[in-house]
């Protein structure tokens, strides 16, 4: 197929009489349709759209435009599925908006948007459109009766925010693009000097499978007189006498210092202390 392209020039100022709607509309459709400046949150267990501006491109001649959320609020959960995605959409009227929580059948991975629901983007409306008179503005997990997971979709392109697209080469050297997600999660209380280990469960459950990268930063007592932070090392390898990451399931990972090694002491014996961070990369 060959490549096709078109230009369309700013329209002049106090020129361009009987074209200038036209061209001043083409460039306007080319920007505001895909804008996007509302973030979807979990505020305190209620699904809230933020105020902000967002393009739509319904196909229809009167529903080209942009909408604005003047105040925010929230979206009721009541008939949403357990255990299930949703997109959270929006359609347009003459001037009224109207939210939609739709399930997606079969979503049910927490963790993972499935290339499915990462194939709704539609480039020439600069959004996600999973029915062509619907913009998404966030994929919502629903777990039993309470959120989960929220990720939003990028302003105008493809993409999610909070979400690395990479370049992913396999062992053929086939290219494909990869989402890669990160998870900064507190260790919580840990007496590092009487007790060798510790599970910390991740704050949904990630496909195992899926798992790209492990990184975990231990921290000095409150109260010294810096509290830096160490790299904490795998105890598979003898050479390194501080500790590391004993077990990784799609639900925990299991933290075990070695014994004799630097956190085997008291400088690591505070209770009630947040311990420090494990950082997890996964493909979503």
């Amino acid at each position: 197929m060959a490549l096709t392209a078109i230009y369309q020039r700013n329209a002049i100022n106090h020129g361009d009489s009987g074209v200038w709607l036209p061209i001043f509309q083409a460039l306007f459709n080319r920007g505001a349709l895909g804008a996007n400046s509302i973030d979807v949150t979990n505020n305190s267990g209620a699904l809230t759209v933020s105020t902000g501006y967002a393009g739509i491109d319904d196909g229809t001649t009167y529903g080209q435009g942009v909408i604005q959320v003047t105040t925010a609020g929230s979206v009721s959960l009541v008939g949403a599925t357990n255990n299930n995605w949703h997109a959270l959409e929006y359609s347009v009227s003459g001037t009224a908006v109207t939210f939609y929580l739709t399930v997606l059948a079969g979503e049910t991975d927490e963790s993972f948007m499935s290339l499915t629901m990462k194939g709704y983007y539609d480039a020439t409306k600069g959004g996600y459109y999973r029915v062509a008179t619907r913009r998404t503005l966030a994929y919502v997990f629903i777990r039993t009766a309470t959120l989960g997971r929220i990720v939003n979709t990028e302003n105008g392109c493809k993409g999610f925010r909070g979400i690395t697209m990479i370049d992913y080469v396999d062992s053929t050297g086939a290219r494909t693009q990869k989402y890669i997600a990160k998870l900064d999660q507190e260790i919580g209380d840990w007496n590092m000097d009487s007790t060798s280990n510790i599970y910390v469960y991740f704050n949904h459950a990630i496909t195992y499978a899926n798992i790209r990268k492990i990184d975990v930063m231990i921290k000095y007592d409150a109260g010294t007189e810096y509290t830096p932070l160490n790299y904490f090392y795998d105890t598979t390898d003898p050479s390194l006498l501080n500790g590391g990451i004993d077990y990784i399931t799609a639900t925990y990972v299991i933290l075990r210092r070695r014994t004799g090694g630097q956190f085997d002491s008291a400088n690591f014996d505070s209770t009630s202390y947040n311990r420090g961070y494990v950082l997890i990369e996964w493909e979503t």
